[in-house]
Formats: C-alpha cells, structure tokens, sequence
C-alpha cells in the first residue's frame, strides 16, 4: 500500500481544501483501503457539482 499512500497523502488536502473553498459547510472525508489501492471521498453541501478535468 505505500504506493498508494505515495499517491493519495498529497491528495487529500486538496480535496478537502476545494470542498471548503467552493462547497462550505461541514465536509465528510471517506477513505476506504484496499489491499492494492484506496478509494477518497469528500463531500460537501453545496449545491454545485463539480467540474471535472479532461483527461491527461
């Protein structure tokens, strides 16, 4: 799993921070580990849905 920890630490935050920033309210951060990967989740309140980025 440290891979995937290598991957999803940093991420984290910035979920979190873009759920602050743009959805306020109280957030709910699910993490859920598998033995080859995670799953992250947070959600917010706010009414928009987010935009997702094109693929790179």
């Amino acid at each position: 799993m440290t891979d995937t920890a290598d991957i999803v630490v940093p991420v984290v935050p910035e979920l979190v921070t873009n759920a602050q920033r743009l959805g306020g309210g109280t957030r709910t951060l699910d993490l859920t580990a598998y033995p080859d990967s995670a799953e992250v989740a947070v959600h917010d309140p706010g009414p928009q849905l987010p935009a997702c980025a094109p693929p790179t």
